[in-house]
């Protein structure tokens, strides 16, 4: 949970810089406010590292199905 929650975190620096650099003068976010895009940067990141550990541990299990033993074990 702590990982998802620090991941989402990370997006702050790089939505961010993208709004110093002008991100926000795109015509489809031209009427969002900087506050906005970074809030929905966070909850972004946390949904794509909850996805890549999801996707982890699927292929943890699959590989640990497979072989029937626990990697390196």
């Amino acid at each position: 949970m702590w990982f998802s929650l620090l991941g989402g975190l990370v997006s702050l620096v790089g939505h961010g810089i993208g709004i110093s650099r002008g991100l926000l003068r795109v015509p489809l976010l031209a009427e969002v406010s900087a506050a906005s895009a970074l809030v929905f940067g966070v909850f972004e990141f946390i949904f794509y590292w909850c996805a890549i550990v999801g996707l982890a541990v699927a292929a943890w299990r699959a590989r640990l199905g497979a072989r029937g033993r626990p990697i390196g074990g």
